[in-house]
């Protein structure tokens, strides 16, 4: 479907599927290259692509040293040729709140996601992460404007000047207004809206994957 032709038949000839009961893993070989994709609900994300000294080599490229992915659900990845797995700590700060109100889509699509969660949604925010508001906000300092995916709305950004260790993001479920977070500090991560990583939201679990990294 991405190519068409004779390249189309050739990568599904060099590729290798493994189902999970999230997401699948993609292995293609073309002559010495290797590349290891994710597909999370038809969203498809690079883990793994050729590396050029390694090709020249004949050896098969590797993922990011050190990339912290979780023990249990990304165990194919753990091959000679893989980074260390690092299991994960996670902390699930259930919603205590039953009942949300409705969202007003084009009130905060387009938005700056810290201009979501500090004025335009703030009392949403609050009962959803009590004491952590703050730490929360500090998460999502530096964002790009909030994006619609399909029945979501989705707001994400970094900690000034530590992008790279500290993300954040929301999501707001357009239909009922109910509101999630999570955050990644490191090699560890807070869910805020769930009390067991199967009720995240897709586009959490997509952008944890982004992140390289899952969680059980």
């Amino acid at each position: 479907m991405l190519f068409g032709g004779v390249a189309s038949g050739l990568i599904t000839n060099s590729t290798t599927r493994a189902d999970y009961v999230f997401f699948s893993l993609y292995d293609t070989r073309l002559d010495n290259d290797k590349f290891k994709v994710i597909g999370v609900l038809n969203n498809f994300v690079i883990l793994q692509q050729p590396n050029p000294e390694h090709a020249e080599q004949g050896q098969p490229s590797t993922i990011q040293e050190n990339t912290p992915v979780s023990q249990t659900r990304f165990q194919a990845l753990n091959d000679p040729h893989a980074a260390p797995v690092r299991a994960l700590r996670v902390d699930y700060f259930p919603a205590k709140e039953g009942q949300w109100p409705p969202i007003i889509v084009d009130a905060v699509d387009g938005q700056q996601p810290q201009n979501v969660v500090r004025q335009i949604e703030k009392p949403q925010f609050l009962k959803l992460l009590g004491d952590d508001y703050d730490e929360f906000a500090s998460f999502i300092a530096v964002g790009t404007e909030v994006k619609r995916d399909r029945d979501y709305l989705v707001g994400s950004g970094c900690t000034a000047h530590d992008c790279a260790d500290k993300p954040g993001i929301f999501v707001i479920e357009i239909k009922t207004g109910r509101v999630f977070a999570a955050i990644i500090d490191s090699d560890k991560v807070k869910a805020w809206g769930v009390d067991q990583a199967v009720d995240l939201p897709y586009p959490i679990l997509v952008w944890l994957a982004k992140n390289k990294l899952t969680i059980d």
